[in-house]
Parts: structure tokens; sequence; C-alpha cells
């Protein structure tokens, strides 16, 4: 009896399994290949564009730190990105790069536009800045226009002048902040002058009711005695002629080079306030400012305050050789030649002349 050997069947493997498995691998390379990350490159060009913009804007002035900033997230993004290229492509990740490109593009474009609105901002404020500081030195001409020239006050204008022209040229510059800060300073300064001078002024005029009464004494003597009678008005640079308590003649009067306030002593510069009389008419050949009208000042007694070794003085005059458009005297009162021959002709020794700061609206 013949056996039969028993055979197990046959599996399928061997090339089979080989065929399957390289077509699931081509598969998987396929979609590999399909869905292979790309750098990004057009992320990091935008962003080193926007960069650069904003480096040749006003935002390098303003905003030098934000453009840095961006920069380096700039550089973080291509490092990234170098680095995930030397990976295999199916583990790349350039997601980190690309999100820091952006940034840095956002950062730049940010700076960008905030630095040409606050470019503009600073162009419009450092106009208006200079336009006040103009305007602090016009209401300070006006303070001083009623005040002695002194070297103090016009040294002072003038180092301001000086400053608002150098704001005007920084502004031209387009150094905004600096302008502003320049012209600031000369708003500041120019009103605390203006200020000290107010100040001045209203502690002068407190007088003004003693003068008022010292002008209305003077034109009533010359009402009740017929005669003539002076009055300087110093605020007014005024020399006025009355005759019989009525105004006859107004004469444009020069003073002392300080003629503000009251006169304490010899070489003050200031035209002294009172009521003087006339002790002595000069003729041409008696003095040297053409004629001369001599007041008995002083006449009155001092309080001491004059400084040690320094005399009241004296020689206190209405003179002619006026005309200068200034204040030039000693103290004296100056006329313009033909004026002085009108007044001179006009009075006697022993006339009354007034001398105050001014009787009118203070």
């Amino acid at each position: 009896m013949k056996r039969h050997r028993f055979r197990r069947p046959r599996r399928p493997g061997g090339p089979v399994i080989i065929l399957i498995a390289g077509l699931l691998l081509a598969g998987l390379i396929a979609v590999s290949y399909a869905e292979r990350p790309a750098p990004p490159l057009e992320e990091v060009n935008a962003a080193h564009h926007a960069i650069q913009h904003a480096e040749k804007g006003p935002a390098a002035t303003y905003y030098p730190e934000k453009i840095r900033e961006a920069e380096t997230l700039l550089d973080t993004s291509r490092s990234a990105m170098n680095a995930e290229t030397r990976r295999l492509y199916f583990l790349r990740n350039y997601t980190p790069a690309r999100l820091s490109a952006e940034r840095a593009a956002r950062l730049a474009a940010a700076c960008d536009s905030a630095g040409i609105a606050l470019h503009d901002s600073l162009h419009v404020a450092a106009d208006a800045a200079i336009e006040r500081a103009r305007s602090a030195l016009v209401d300070l001409d006006q303070s001083l226009a009623s005040m002695p020239r002194e070297s103090q006050y016009e040294m002072r204008v003038a180092r301001f002048q000086m400053a608002v022209a150098g704001s005007a040229n920084l502004m031209k510059q387009e150094a905004y902040r600096e302008s502003i800060r320049l012209a600031s300073g000369v708003i500041d300064d120019a009103t605390r002058l203006s200020g000290v001078v107010h100040e001045r002024y209203v502690g002068w005029t407190a007088s003004r009711g003693k003068w008022r009464e010292m002008a209305r004494q003077t034109i009533q003597w010359s009402r009740a005695n017929g005669a003539p009678a002076i009055i300087v008005r110093k605020l007014d640079h005024t020399c006025d002629l009355y005759v019989s308590g009525e105004l006859i003649e107004s004469f444009h009067a020069e003073l002392g080079a300080h003629w503000m306030g009251a006169k304490l002593h010899r070489g003050d510069g200031v035209t002294p306030e009172g009521t003087y009389r006339i002790m002595r008419k000069k003729g041409p050949s008696e003095t040297q400012f053409y004629k001369a009208l001599l007041l008995n000042y002083p006449n009155d007694k001092r309080d001491g305050r004059l400084p040690q070794g320094v005399g009241i003085g004296s020689l206190i005059e209405i003179h002619g050789n006026g005309g200068r458009g200034e204040d030039w005297t000693s103290g004296c009162v100056a006329l313009e030649n033909h004026d002085m021959d009108r007044l001179f002709g006009r009075v006697n020794v022993g006339t009354p002349v007034t001398i105050i700061g001014s009787d009118g609206n203070l």
C-alpha cells in the first residue's frame, strides 16, 4: 500500500510581501514629497524689506531699539530656517522660523508707521514752540518798551533772539526735539523776565497817586499866579509847558539812561522826581548843551540810602542837544535845540519844574 506525504498549503509570502511593502513605501515617499515643508523665504524677505524701509525713515531716529529688536527676530528666523534645512526633509519644521519672520515684519512696519506719525507730530510741535517763543519775545519787548534801555535786559533779549533763530535752524534740519527744547527754554526765560519787568514797573508806578497830586498842585499854582510852570512826565517822555494853568506846548524829552525810579545817588543815571525851581538860565556860552535851565536839585533831605563815599548828585538841568532818539543823559532832561529855544524864552528864574513818573492812566 503506497503512502502519500501530507503537504501543508503554501502561504502567500516572499515576493508578495516584498511587493506590498515596496508599494507602501513608495506611497509614503510620494506622500512625503507631496507634503514636503518649504522654507519661509517669502516671509524672511518681507521682514528684511520692512526693516530696511524703517531704517531709512524717521523710525531710525525715534525707535532704534525696536528696529534692533526686529533685526534680532529676523536673525532668529534665518538661523531656525537654516537649522531646519540641514535636517531630513520629512523631519523639517519651519513654523518657528516663519513666525519669527512675520513678527519681525510686523514690528518693523509698526515702527515705520509710528516713526512717521511722531515725526509729523514733532514737526507741528516744533513749529508751534517757535511761534510761542517769538510771541513771548514780542510780549517782553512790549514790557521793556516802557522801561529804560539797560544792558542787562538788552543782552538777555539778544540771547533769546539767537536761541529762537537756532531753534528755527534745528527745525529745518528736522532735529525737532532739540528745536522744541531750545524754544521752550526761551519761552520760560522770556516769561520770567517779563514778570520781573512787570513787578519793577508796578513797584515804580505805585507812586501814581502822589504824582497826580504833584501835577495838580503845579498846574493850580500856574493858574493862580498866571505864570509859567513845567511838568516833566518821564514815562511819556514829555516836557510840558503850562501858562496860567493851560498846557501851551509839549516837547519830546530824553532822560537819564536809567530814568525809571527815584534818583538815589550821583552816577545812577536816573532823572530825579520831585518839585524844583529854575535857579539859573544858561546861554550857549555857559553850557556844552546849547542852552540849559539849572534846577535847584537836590532840595530835599535824603534818608541815608546813599552808598558810602557817594554823593547825592547835582547839576540837574533841562538842556539842549537832544533829539538822539534814546535816553542818554546822566539824569538831566534833554530837548532838541529848537524846542529848547521856545522853552527858554517862556520861563524865568524861579519857574517851578515838577518831574513825575506820569499822571496818566497807569
